[in-house]
């Protein structure tokens, strides 16, 4: 077997096999078991025709031909251990030839590294503070989910809450035959079309409606789009939104064991509080990665960022998919091109790829691991919110305890783990600097 390696990448090496005959005969050995069993041979039952005869069928091509997709990984698993190559992703296969077998393969090194120095990370957590706004901002969302609809006997407003059939004529199909449905008219709404809405308003329960819009140019679906659309509505009831008052008896009503508004506000305050301290500590880490990131050098393959970006348009795609929407259909809605979504999809994948080998990086040099003592830790205190005796307890621990799910919050304990400790590099980093200038500027007062 014939090995030249060139290196054109720092972190990536081009390794060119030709293989002899002697090198292909075990290979091909195996090639013929395969096809001698699918052959039909003359004068021989199936699978007994020797290598020869079936050599002769088929050509030393086509035994080459069969052995291709063993022979080839096989083979250049030898050769990089021969070289002591270590490859760090999945090789690029280019087949040269096939007389002899010939082939190259571009092989991802281990990728190079170099972490930037955390004390340049000067990064704050920012600081956490709720306002009255806020607070009042939840309890109106709390009154519109506690409302009540009541009827009423005056014309229609936006926002009512309506029942009615309705009927849609277009080219005289019927597109709209909907009866004693629930409809709450919104001035901008495009429901059932733009411009339905505003029809409504001011007319009365019981009054029967007959009225025709035009559907704009630029409609979504093409098929209607600038046409006439008919419509017969029957109002059959109105009803308005009741909002309870902000009180004692109103926080009683949620159920929550609030006596009092206020109690109910504090613990608004609180929760709130909770949720901004905890979105701080996610954008401290994301910005302390970011910068990260942004000052360590990283040497990678090319092949490794094609690659991301492969998974990447295929997530996408995916998610696309379980919507029942295209890729072709997706980009005509968000008004892009196919090279304008293949190159938001190269610098996402770039991004991600970056971070990933930063935090790879990062977490060796820190030592940070899971042990599954820490995994086994993790798991009770997730159970610790079900009783002893609950059926539900048992079905969770059973499920906590495969090895699937074991894995998973083994991932997400370490990245967690990473993150935290950055973190604490990062507000320590901060800490000094900040120190650090105070007292410059004590001693330039003091001068």
């Amino acid at each position: 077997m014939e090995i030249q390696t060139e290196s054109e990448q720092t972190a990536e090496i081009i390794v060119t096999v030709t293989l002899t005959e002697d090198d292909e005969n075990p290979y091909l050995d195996r090639s013929y078991k395969r096809l001698v069993t699918r052959l039909k041979v003359p004068g021989f039952r199936p699978g007994k025709a020797p290598k020869s005869i079936v050599e002769s069928m088929v050509g030393r091509i086509g035994l080459v031909n069969e052995a291709i997709e063993f022979m080839i990984p096989e083979s250049l698993d030898q050769a990089l251990r021969d070289n002591d190559i270590s490859a760090f992703a999945e090789p690029h296969i280019e087949l040269l030839g096939m007389e002899p077998t010939q082939y190259k393969a571009t092989v991802p090194l281990e990728p190079i590294v170099t972490l930037g120095n955390t004390d340049e990370i000067n990064i704050e957590r920012e600081p956490v503070s709720i306002t009255e706004e806020q607070v009042d901002e939840v309890l109106d969302r709390v009154r519109n989910e506690q409302a009540s609809w009541e009827p009423v006997e005056r014309p229609i407003e936006y926002s009512d809450l309506l029942n009615i059939n309705v009927k849609g004529i277009i080219d005289d199909e019927l597109v709209i035959d909907d009866s004693e449905i629930d409809f709450m008219p919104i001035e901008d709404s495009v429901l059932p079309f733009p411009g339905f809405a505003p029809n409504l308003i001011g007319h009365s329960e019981t009054e029967s409606l007959e009225f025709e819009i035009t559907i704009p140019e630029d409609y979504a679906r093409k098929e209607y789009a600038g046409k006439q659309c008919a419509f017969e509505v029957e109002i059959l009831s109105v009803k308005e939104k009741n909002l309870p008052e902000i009180d004692d008896e109103f926080a009683k009503s949620i159920g929550e064991g609030f006596d009092t508004i206020e109690d109910f506000k504090s613990n608004v305050m609180e929760q709130l509080t909770t949720e901004a301290d905890s979105q701080a500590a996610l954008k401290l880490q994301e910005d302390s990665l970011n910068k990260l990131v942004e000052i360590s050098d990283i040497q990678a393959s090319n092949l490794l960022y094609e690659r991301e970006v492969d998974s990447l348009r295929r997530e996408r795609e995916q998610a696309l998919s379980n919507q029942q929407v295209d890729i072709e259909t997706y980009l005509a809605y968000m008004g892009k091109s196919p090279e304008e979504f293949t190159e938001e999809l190269e610098q996402s994948a770039n991004e991600r790829l970056n971070r990933f080998l930063v935090l790879k990086q990062f977490s060796s040099d820190e030592a940070i691991e899971v042990t599954e003592e820490d995994v086994q830790t993790e798991i009770d205190n997730m159970l610790k919110s079900y009783d002893e005796s609950d059926e539900t307890r048992e079905r969770m621990e059973s499920f906590f305890n495969t090895e699937s799910t074991k894995d998973s919050i083994r991932s997400s304990m370490f990245n967690r783990k990473v993150l935290e400790r950055l973190v604490e590099l990062t507000e320590a980093s901060s800490t000094d600097n900040s120190s650090a200038e105070k007292n410059t500027e004590v001693s330039d007062s003091n001068e």
